[in-house]
């Protein structure tokens, strides 16, 4: 069994679920003056944990690409944005519009097609 493609998955989903705790770091500093701000990002616990899965997306990244081509494997980076925008969906009530359903399946579409030929 071919593990990258395991790698892979893991490495999008990493890569979408630290967009989420981004988010959630974000959301939680909204109401900081611009002189706390740094201190209380440092205290956030939320960038810390969105930092560890996008490093871990950065690390697993770097291993496909000692095996894998570039140009085959960076199409399905682009599954992260379907992915991210239902997480924000999910957890966070996001509206996914007719149009940007639209736009991911043409995404879903252009990674097909990107990766189908040898």
């Amino acid at each position: 069994m071919n593990f990258n493609y395991i790698y892979i998955a893991i490495c999008v989903f990493l890569m979408s679920f630290s967009q989420i705790f981004f988010k959630l770091a974000a959301t939680h500093q909204s109401n900081y003056d611009i002189q706390n701000i740094f201190i209380k990002y440092l205290l956030n616990p939320w960038l810390y944990v969105a930092a560890v899965f996008l490093i871990s997306a950065t690390l697993i990244w770097i291993r496909l690409l000692t095996t894998l081509p570039l140009s085959k494997i960076y199409p399905y980076q682009s599954a992260a944005y379907l992915i991210t925008a239902l997480l924000a969906f999910a957890f966070f009530g996001e509206k996914i519009g007719i149009i940007n359903f639209l736009g991911y399946i043409l995404i879903i579409l252009g990674v097909y097609f990107s990766v189908i030929t040898k």
